[in-house]
This record gives C-alpha cells, sequence and structure tokens, in this order.
C-alpha cells in the first residue's frame, strides 16, 4: 500500500505494479498538485483531458486569474473553468478556433506545448538539440516542434522510449505526473 492519500478523505491510494510511478510522484500528491480519481485510486494508465492537464500546470504553477476566459465550450460553472482561464491568461494555453476542446485526451505534442510555455513563463531558458535522437521528430507537427525540443533538451519529457518520442500518442497520468515533478525540480 502506498503513503500516498486522498487529500479529501485522507484514504490511502491502492497500489499495483503498474503504480510504482506514483512513488516517485509522492510530492506532487503531499502540494495537493494531483488526487486519486477516486479515495483509493490513481489511476496511472489513464489518459490525461486538455481540462485536466491545464488543471495540473496550474497547480504546479500556483498561479490564478481573475480574467475570464474567452472559448465557447468552458463555462463558468465548469469544474475546470478557474484553471483554464488561468492558464489561457498566463499564456500557457490557446485553443481552436474559439474553442478549447476540454474534453479532448492531451498529445504528448500539446503537452509538450503547454509544458515549455510554461517553463518560459517561470523564466527559465530554451534549450535544444534534445529533438534530434528521435527517430520518429518527423511525425511532430511543425507547431509543436521547438516545444518538444525545449522539454526533451531540458529533461522534462522523455521520449516512450529511448528513440522515439511518439508525439500524437495521449498522455497518462503517469506521465503528466512524472512530467510535472519533474519541471518543480528544474525550476526550484
Amino acid at each position: 500500500m502506498s503513503d500516498i492519500k486522498n487529500k479529501t478523505s485522507g484514504t490511502p491510494l491502492s497500489e499495483t505494479p503498474v503504480t510504482l510511478s506514483i512513488r516517485y510522484n509522492e510530492p506532487m500528491a503531499a502540494k495537493g498538485i494531483v488526487a486519486g480519481v477516486t479515495p483509493t485510486t490513481f489511476e496511472p494508465e489513464r489518459e490525461v483531458t486538455r481540462a485536466e492537464f491545464a488543471t495540473l500546470m496550474v497547480k504546479t504553477l500556483n498561479i490564478t486569474s481573475d480574467a475570464p476566459a474567452n472559448f465557447a465550450d468552458v463555462g463558468q460553472h465548469d469544474w475546470f473553468y478557474p484553471y483554464v482561464k488561468t492558464a489561457a491568461n498566463a499564456g500557457l494555453i490557446v485553443g481552436y478556433d474559439g474553442y478549447f476542446r476540454p474534453d479532448d485526451r492531451i498529445t504528448r505534442e500539446e503537452m509538450a506545448v503547454i509544458v515549455a510555455k510554461a517553463y518560459a513563463y517561470a523564466g527559465q531558458e530554451a534549450a535544444s538539440g534534445g529533438i534530434d535522437k528521435f527517430t520518429d521528430k518527423e511525425m511532430i507537427a511543425q507547431w509543436a516542434y521547438a516545444a518538444v525540443d525545449t522539454v526533451t533538451s531540458a529533461g522534462l519529457i522523455a521520449g516512450m522510449t529511448p528513440d522515439t518520442f511518439e508525439a500524437s500518442a495521449n498522455t497518462t497520468r503517469a506521465q503528466a505526473v512524472a512530467v510535472l515533478r519533474r519541471f518543480l525540480d528544474a525550476i526550484q
């Protein structure tokens, strides 16, 4: 059983061989950045939505904003509204033709763009050259290429294998939390 507890109930989260990454990320749970999806489960292999990742990043940076978010599909009563509006107003996220698509699964390249923007927001300088090791780098979208280079060069996001990035793969909860832990370590 893990030492990680749901921040609301205090109940320990279940641990299986798949959730070993949770132990690596216990400080993130302790800081209230991440919690279980139920009082007893973390679901590390569940894919993360764009709204969930925006929430995690805003909590990681510990920022807020009072300005509204101008996305047609993000309403003031949505649970993620304060986080999405903060991420948008900090310049960490942008939408698609006026929509944020909060329930879409976030891809690794979309995550890389947000992390790279947050890295710059935190005053860190962009690095380069990390992307060169990936044999699938031509599969990374043009709009994400520089961001993937920055975050892989800085050691914030690793490849899915030593030589593949898998840009269009969806991000899991375990991956997202591991990336945000590396991000916090890098900016502190």
